[in-house]
């Protein structure tokens, strides 16, 4: 999941660019299979990223769940 800056529109060609990016130094299971654009990252009140909602996002369908 990728927050965008203000202004900034999400389109198709700006989802190939992390892609590439990524691409390059890992091997390509490693590599993100997609990515979406998010309008705010969910976040705690001291500002570090509240991860376990975002892992339920992705995770909430299956039996097993990432701990």
């Amino acid at each position: 999941m990728v927050e965008l800056a203000d202004g900034i529109e999400p389109r198709g060609s700006l989802e190939q660019g992390p892609m590439a990016f990524s691409r390059e130094p890992l091997s390509h299971y490693m590599c993100p299979r997609s990515i979406d654009f998010i309008d705010e990252l969910p976040r705690l009140p001291t500002g570090t990223l509240y991860k376990r909602i975002l892992r339920d996002k992705h995770w909430g369908k299956h039996a097993t769940k990432i701990v």
